[in-house]
């Protein structure tokens, strides 16, 4: 697939070529991902918690991670900036910052099956609580 002009200033930046794509999947090559395990899981990791990716595995046999979007979220640039960013910045690709950024991640992920605990918890309160009268019995029926 040949590049939007966009595209190209984004690879060059960061030194990562796109080898294959169609809609919705790329496969890119990431400068240092080649035999470098602990950079390909932080890079998986750090791209997995990236809104519109659905799923990443980098490969240091090839030194390239092939990655699922959704396109209605995200273009194809905006993936590349994403794993050019990540790829550009040493600091990034360690176990250390990986973990910072992923005790981040988890604090947001507590937050949300908090609120969805909650709300199950009132939904329960409420059917509890209209159990036996006229609105529950129609309640149940709708």
């Amino acid at each position: 697939m040949q590049a939007k002009s966009n595209d190209s200033a984004v690879m060059a930046r960061a030194n990562v070529v796109c080898c294959h794509s169609v809609p919705g999947r790329v496969r890119l090559m990431v400068p240092g991902l080649k035999n470098d395990q602990e950079a390909a899981g932080c890079l998986e990791l750090l791209m997995r918690c990236q809104d519109g990716i659905l799923h990443a595995k980098a490969s240091t046999l090839t030194g390239t991670i092939v990655l699922r979007y959704d396109a209605r979220l995200l273009t194809e640039g905006d993936v590349i900036a994403s794993v050019g960013d990540i790829a550009a910045d040493p600091a990034r690709r360690t176990m250390p910052a990986l973990a910072a950024e992923q005790d981040a991640g988890a604090s947001l992920v507590s937050q949300e099956i908090g609120r969805a605990v909650c709300k199950r918890l009132i939904v329960l309160a409420v059917k509890a609580a209209l159990r036996g009268s006229a609105v529950g019995i129609i309640a149940e029926l709708l």
